[in-house]
């Protein structure tokens, strides 16, 4: 192998081989040396101290914490001095809690034989086992070095005591709160708390303190009691830590044991206090302003803090009621985090000026904070009470000019565009400005409108007006250019209120001092046909005056009322003159509501021409004065007979044409007449120009009556008797005037004998012969027979008189008809009636009385076999729109009384007054009598039938707020159907009495919403035929279906019994006699069927609102049956498709039936259903069992 070694190479392996043999001579060296010492060398222990290098605590007592200092001094004789590398130096510090060999280091280190120091070396003292030893303690120091064995000496003695024993507390001390005068279990300020010492386990006059500097209180606490002052501590649970110093100053510290309170020492204080208004200037408050107040407080309050607020320097007028932790605000929201709010609402009677306050508030501690003052922001508030005012308020007539008086009147006429229109002149610019107009009833009207009647609208008269500014303060009000329909539907006198509101809100309610008053409208002069100079100018009238001083409508006296208004005339007239005129006789109060209100009617009421004067006639008494009339009339200077009517155009009276009372000098001084309690007199008659005037104290309709009367028709109504009917009715006690009455067959004329007028109506009896049923004839009258104000007949000749005596089949009635001129073209008093009663007296047997729609107050009675008929509608449950209404007010009847058999009464809403009477009943024995789309109501039962009445039929009537709506008492065979039967007070339908109620089949009505019971019977009803109550709605009454202990044969039979929860059961049974309960549906109800008889209910095969069957007895989660109710099988859906079993079948009595052999429910089995010619498979009677199974054949089972 050949190697090349560089330069560098060789220089590395000689520097190896240099140093290893450095290395082995100084080796070889040092073992020559020790060897050399170990003969000639020697140690010496000269010196060593003990001092208290540290006094911690300055009590010249070396204790816990204080710190020992340890010299040596040393001398090494050998050769080579003291060599620090082969000498080492130890001591022993274990008694003051440092190492038991705790090294030295030299602290001189010199060649030759001299004496070297060691250390120091230093200990603090820990805790030991050494209490007070003065001036005794001493430790060792070891030393030694390679050529000498160890040897031990012994440091110089501590000069000062020592004490390293800590004191111990075998109890803790305690602090209680020993007086609680804040917040109970807190400690805070001002408060005291007892600081009591804990015991030690020995006492060698050791100090015990507590540290309360936590709660500004010294930290060595002696024993004692103390008052907390502030610090910072809020509410946190109380602490306190216990110290014991000995009398070498050791010292050990613990916890106290505490009563169980927490302390809080720390002062609430307030930031973020902030004030404003509600103002759209917030720093600007008027009256009606609420001004705000609102700030933090810096914990949780103890209470609501108190807050007073001033304005000007004095208490506010509404100072506030509660202060909210809500946030910003003023009502009782969530809690806002310690942030509090208060209000209050400025007055007018407050102070003008800054709003300040106070708050005084104190902490959940009842550490009271610092009363606040100011806010710490920039906010304020001032009050400014400066309010607004009118200097002028006039009225503006309906021409737009002012009016001459700031009191005007204007009558209401019936007319478009009417406006209430005035112009207000204030001392500023308003903001706004709003007129409320109250209604003026007296002398002493109310003062003002209050605030809420200026912006939402006048209670009383109109609704408010809002203004338009017309420049310089000016403002105009006026109805038509608001959009608010200010103007009432009528008239009256009203006093106008302002609100005004200046630009800074201020708000001012004032009104006129002239009291501006009016009643609105136009002025009739205006207004065709019065528009003439006749007719009274409303605008030149002042209805009343004020005196100059009138500043407040609080006081009458200043309230001056004109009644120097003599007359107010209305005068109509035409291009050829005057046609009426009526005459208001004065003095007139035109303040007085009640002459307001009958200024009112009149103008509703008031037609003026020359053939009619229409007035009210009831608002005489509100007037308390007279008018006068004038009628102007064409008769060719006859004068005229007068019709009073009144307001419904009934006539009160007439007066004759030859009638011309006291005033007249044609007339003499007649009596006044008296028609409809009102007085007519002073009559006169201008017959050059055909004017007829006179006065009334009764406002009513006056006609002119010229019209002649006319016959017509005439009827013989019986063998010796007939009736003509005229045109009117008519005034005539002479009953010659009819006379020659001829019979047809007959030559010779019959004698009038007798006559009774009934208005319209003249019955006459004549002599002879009774005349036969269809006789026929004629008749002449002469004009001696006049109207009721003397208009006289033309003679009449030969008037056809026809068969009266046989009834017409059908005849009308109608309330509205009156006369033989209004009976809408049949013949008044034959077949056209204003009663239903006189149409069923008229009409022929089995006839028609067909009723119009309208309202009959009378009582009737059904005597003979007819239908009444009204107005059907749409054939549903109840009476059709616009039904007659047959009312009985007085109560002590029945309402329609059914006396006869085969009536058909349909299509009416017949009421009672709610007495004990029925609304229609059906007499004993009546048969075949059909009720039917009747409304039923406010009567004791809405159809009573009669004991032993028989084979009738109520249906498809509304039978409601009657007692019981249907009441059957001993009548069979009946049908009741497609009822509506609802709200009645007691029984939807009732069986009552000891009698048979045999057959009578209750089917498909809906009964509901009855206080008692929806079907009830009771009694000692008995039923052979059963009672057969099948496929009815029966729900919300209070029971659904109820059977009585006495009774005898029901069959409920597909009905839905459903929400009946008002009691305990939608059906009770107390007799199973005949009874049986099949195929219903019953859910819902308080409970299903309970049986009170004691004995087995048949209740098979019946829904119960559940697939699992009944609870109750029954298990299952449907409505519950009670004891002795045999209820399976039952239908497990409300379809009723599926029974829950089908063999033990309970059938009825089969003695009787015929048995089918054809599978007549598809299921390829004979089964109990196949059996049965009923379609129910339900019979009446025993009850035996029959199984039938699949394997059953026709020829297996014997009937």
């Amino acid at each position: 192998m050949k190697m090349n070694l560089s330069k560098t190479h060789l220089f590395v392996h000689v520097l190896i081989i240099a140093a290893f043999i450095s290395g082995a001579f100084l080796l070889l060296n040092k073992n020559i040396q020790k060897k050399s010492s170990a003969t000639t060398s020697s140690i010496t222990f000269n010196s060593g101290t003990l001092t208290l290098s540290v006094d911690a605590d300055g009590n010249n007592i070396a204790n816990i914490g204080d710190t020992v200092s340890v010299l040596a001094n040393i001398t090494n004789t050998d050769s080579d001095g003291v060599d620090p590398n082969e000498t080492t130096v130890t001591t022993d510090l274990s008694v003051f809690g440092c190492s038991a060999s705790t090294a030295m280091d030299v602290t001189d280190e010199l060649e030759g034989n001299m004496a070297e120091n060691w250390g120091p070396v230093t200990c603090v003292i820990t805790s030991g086992g050494i209490d007070v030893d003065t001036a005794t303690q001493t430790v060792s120091i070891t030393y030694s070095d390679s050529d000498d064995g160890a040897a031990n000496g012994e440091s110089g003695t501590l000069v000062e005591a020592f004490d390293n024993i800590v004191p111990i507390i075998s109890t803790p001390g305690t602090v209680s709160l020993s007086n609680d005068i804040g917040v109970e279990g807190v400690a805070s300020v001002g408060d005291e708390i007892t600081y009591s010492a804990g015991s030690l386990l020995s006492d060698d006059g050791d100090t015990i303190t507590v540290d309360l500097s936590a709660y500004g209180l010294s930290a060595t606490a002696a024993p004692g009691v103390y008052t907390i002052i502030a610090d910072d501590d809020n509410n946190v649970p109380f602490s306190a830590t216990e110290t014991v110093t000995d009398n070498a100053g050791n010292s050990t510290s613990g916890s106290t044991t505490n009563d169980f309170f927490n302390i809080d020492n720390v002062i609430p204080t307030l930031n973020n206090i902030h004030t404003e208004s509600n103002n759209a200037d917030t720093t600007q408050a008027i009256a009606g302003n609420t001004v705000y107040l609102s700030f933090d407080i810096s914990e949780t309050a103890g209470a609501a803090p108190t807050v007073t607020f001033l304005s000007g320097g004095n208490p506010v007028t509404n100072p506030p009621v509660n202060v909210y932790d809500n946030g910003f605000g003023c009502n009782d929201a969530a809690a806002g985090d310690n942030t509090w709010s208060t209000c209050y609402e400025v007055d007018a009677a407050d102070t003008e000026g800054a709003v300040t306050f106070t708050i005084d508030y104190f902490d959940d501690g009842k550490n009271a904070g610092v009363q606040e003052t100011t806010v710490d922001d920039a906010s304020s508030v001032t009050v400014n009470l400066a309010n607004s005012n009118f200097v002028d308020l006039y009225a503006v007539q309906q021409d737009g000019s002012p009016a001459a008086s700031p009191a005007r009147f204007w009558y209401y006429y019936d007319v478009p565009l009417q406006s209430l229109r005035f112009v207000l002149e204030a001392n500023e610019p308003l903001f706004s400005a709003r007129a409320c107009v109250q209604s003026i009833t007296s002398n002493t009207p109310a003062a003002t409108c209050d605030l809420n009647e200026f912006t939402t609208g006048g209670t009383v008269g109109i609704d408010y007006i809002l203004a338009n500014d017309l420049g310089d303060n000016v403002y105009e009000f006026n109805t038509l250019l608001s959009d608010l329909n200010a103007l009432p539907t009528t008239p009256g006198v009203y006093l106008i209120n302002l609100y005004m509101e200046d630009m800074l809100n201020n708000q001012s309610l004032s009104f006129s001092p002239n009291s501006y008053a009016a009643v609105f409208g136009i002025n009739p002069s205006t207004v065709a046909p019065l528009d003439n100079e006749t007719t009274t100018d409303w605008s030149t009238i002042d209805d009343f005056t004020l005196a100059d001083d009138f500043t407040t409508v609080d006081d009458p006296e200043t309230l001056d009322i004109d009644e120097s208004i003599d007359n107010l005339v209305f005068s109509a007239q035409d291009i050829d003159g005057e046609l009426g005129r009526i005459t208001l006789n004065g003095p007139l109060n035109l303040t007085a509501q009640a002459t307001i209100d009958a200024l009112i009617n009149l103008g509703q009421y008031m037609t003026v021409s020359g053939d009619a004067i229409r007035i009210d006639s009831a608002n005489l008494a509100a007037f308390d004065r007279g008018a006068s009339l004038l009628m102007h009339v064409e008769t060719g200077g006859v004068q005229p007979g007068l019709t009073v009517r009144d307001n419904n155009g009934d006539v009160l009276g007439s007066v004759s044409k030859n009638t011309c009372l006291g005033g007249s000098e044609s007339c003499g001084g007649e009596e006044p007449i008296v028609i409809g309690g009102d007085t007519l007199n002073n009559f006169g008659w201008d017959a050059e120009n055909e004017n007829l005037t006179f006065d009334t104290t009764g406002f009513s309709e006056f006609d002119i009556d010229v019209t002649l009367p006319e016959v017509i028709w005439a009827r013989i109504t019986a063998p010796n008797n007939m009736r003509l009917v005229f045109s009117e009715p008519i005034a005539t006690n002479d009953f010659t005037n009819f006379y020659n009455l001829l019979i047809t067959g007959e030559e010779i004329p019959r004698t009038i004998t007798d006559g009774v007028i009934l208005t319209d109506v003249v019955n006459l009896a004549f002599d002879g012969d009774p005349v036969g049923s269809s006789a026929t004839g004629i008749i002449n009258i002469n004009s001696n027979v006049t109207d009721l104000v003397g208009n006289g007949l033309e003679p009449v000749s030969n008037f056809e008189v026809t068969d009266g005596q046989t009834a017409p089949d059908m005849v009308y009635v109608d309330d509205d008809w009156d006369s033989a001129s209004n009976a809408g073209g049949h013949d008044w008093q034959f077949d056209a009636f204003d009663n239903i009663q006189d149409a069923v007296d008229a009409v022929a047997e089995g006839g028609t009385v067909n009723v119009a729609s309208g309202t009959y107050t009378e009582n009737i009675t059904i005597n003979k076999t007819i239908s009444v008929i009204g107005e059907i509608g749409d054939d549903v449950a109840g009476a059709g729109l616009g039904a007659p209404i047959i009312r009985d007010d007085a109560g002590n009847t029945r309402t329609v009384n059914i006396t006869a058999s085969g009536v058909v009464f349909r299509g009416f809403v017949v009421e009672n007054d709610g007495s004990s009477y029925p609304a229609v009943r059906i007499a004993t024995n009546i048969t075949n009598t059909t009720i039917k789309n009747n409304d039923l109501l406010n009567a004791s039962t809405g159809v009573t039938l009669s004991p032993d009445s028989y084979e009738n039929t109520v249906t498809k009537n509304k039978i409601y707020s009657t007692s019981s709506g249907i009441f059957i008492n001993g009548s069979i065979n009946n049908t009741l159907s497609y009822n509506e039967i609802y709200n009645n007070s007691y029984d939807g339908i009732e069986f009552v009495g000891n009698n048979d109620a045999s057959g009578n089949n209750i089917a498909h009505n809906n009964i509901y919403d009855n206080a008692s019971y929806g079907v009830a019977v009771q009694g000692s009803v008995s039923a052979n035929p059963a009672i057969l109550i099948e496929n009815n709605t029966i729900d919300n009454n209070n029971v659904g279906i109820y059977v009585g202990s006495s009774v005898v044969g029901v069959s409920i039979l597909g009905n839905t019994v459903t929400d009946n929860i008002n009691n305990t059961s939608g059906i009770e049974i107390y007799s199973v006699d005949q009874v049986m309960i099949h195929k219903n549906v019953i859910s819902n109800n308080g409970g299903g069927v309970d049986n009170f008889s004691g004995s087995t209910l048949d209740a098979t095969r019946n829904y119960w609102g559940a697939a699992n069957g009944p609870s109750g007895e029954g298990g299952g989660d449907g409505d519950s049956v009670g004891t002795n109710v045999d209820f399976a099988p039952y239908y497990t859906d409300e379809a009723l498709t599926t029974l829950s079993d089908t063999t033990n079948i309970p059938i009825g009595d089969l003695s009787s039936v015929e048995v089918n052999t054809d599978d007549t429910d598809g299921d390829d089995s004979l089964n109990v259903f196949d059996l049965m010619t009923d379609t129910d498979g339900i019979l009446s009677g025993e009850i035996p069992q029959i199984t039938i199974d699949s394997t059953t054949s026709v020829g297996d089972v014997t009937v």
